[in-house]
């Protein structure tokens, strides 16, 4: 399977970064390497100008804590961090979409 990727630079990206600063002032996104497939591939093959980035904001689980869970048996995540992402995605729409 060939990898694909979004813009490193577009509106959602500001819309993300503006809504981490204000979250967490002197905090970045930073750009990775997912290694593992993420339906992102699907929508870019869909749907060519899709942009889409793996962004799910964590505050309460540890990376290290997070990082093996996906997929795994005990997948899980602590609520905390669901309300925390709920509230980044409702900034970000409104923040994109008005």
């Amino acid at each position: 399977m060939v990898g694909n990727a979004s813009p490193p630079e577009s509106p959602l990206l500001d819309a993300l970064a503006n809504w981490v600063e204000q979250t967490d002032p002197g905090a970045r996104c930073l750009p990775a390497i997912s290694v593992g497939y993420t339906d992102s591939h699907a929508f870019r093959k869909a749907f060519p100008d899709c942009v889409a980035y793996g962004f799910f904001p964590i505050r309460h689980m540890s990376f290290q804590d997070v990082m093996p869970l996906p997929h795994a048996r005990d997948e899980r995540i602590d609520v905390r961090d669901l309300g925390f992402a709920v509230d980044c995605y409702r900034a970000v729409a409104t923040a994109l979409l008005g």
